[in-house]
C-alpha cells in the first residue's frame, strides 16, 4: 500500500484537484453513477490525506515519529461511513424536529456515528497538519508555527491544495537530498 500512498503524495497540485473535484462535474447520469463518481473522489480525498500522514510520518527520525493507529482507524471509519451513507441511505439523513420519530430508534446510532464522524475528520486534519509541521521543522531546521494553516488547508481543500501540495513537495525534495 505504501507505494500507492508515495506516488499520491508526490503528484502535482493541480492533479491532486482534478481527481479531487473534476468527478463533481458529470452530467448527473443516474443516482448509482453520481453515488459512484462522489464516492471515488470522496474517497481519494481522504486517502490523500491519510498518505500525507503516513508517507511523511516514515520520513521523521523515530524520536519525532507520531503513532499513527488512530489516525488509520479514523480514516477506514470515515471512508466505509461515508460509502454507506451514500449507498445504504440514499445519500444521507434528512433528521429535523417534525421527522426524527420517523428514524424510531435508530436515531440513538446516527447521532453519536455522525458526531464520531466530524471528530475523525477533525483528527485526521490535525494529524496530517503536525506531521507536516513536524517534518518541516526537520527538514529546514526552524521554528513551524503554521500546524493551524495547514489545518485549515485541509478544510478548505479547494484552496488548501494549491498550498499544502507544493509544500510537501519541498519537503520531500529536501529530505531525499538528505538536509
Amino acid at each position: 500500500m505504501m507505494p500507492i500512498m508515495k506516488k499520491i503524495v508526490e503528484l502535482k497540485h493541480w492533479q491532486v484537484f482534478a481527481i479531487i473535484l473534476l468527478p463533481v462535474f458529470n452530467p448527473g447520469i443516474n443516482f448509482v453513477v453520481d453515488g459512484i463518481l462522489g464516492s471515488l473522489s470522496f474517497t481519494f480525498f481522504f486517502f490523500w490525506i491519510l498518505s500525507i500522514g503516513l508517507v511523511l510520518n516514515d520520513l521523521l527520525p523515530n524520536s519525532k515519529k507520531v503513532n499513527s493507529n488512530y489516525f488509520q482507524i479514523s480514516a477506514g471509519f470515515i471512508i466505509i461511513y461515508f460509502v454507506y451513507i451514500i449507498f445504504v441511505a440514499g445519500g444521507g439523513y434528512y433528521i429535523n424536529n417534525h421527522n426524527y420519530k420517523e428514524y424510531g430508534l435508530w436515531i440513538w446510532l446516527i447521532i453519536p456515528l455522525h458526531l464520531y464522524l466530524m471528530w475523525s475528520i477533525f483528527y485526521m486534519f490535525h494529524y496530517a497538519a503536525k506531521i507536516i509541521s513536524r517534518l518541516n521543522i526537520f527538514v529546514n531546521k526552524k521554528k513551524d508555527s503554521t500546524t493551524a494553516g495547514y489545518f485549515f488547508g485541509f478544510w478548505f481543500y479547494l484552496i488548501g491544495i494549491w498550498i499544502i501540495q507544493p509544500k510537501i513537495h519541498e519537503l520531500l525534495n529536501k529530505s531525499s537530498d538528505g538536509q
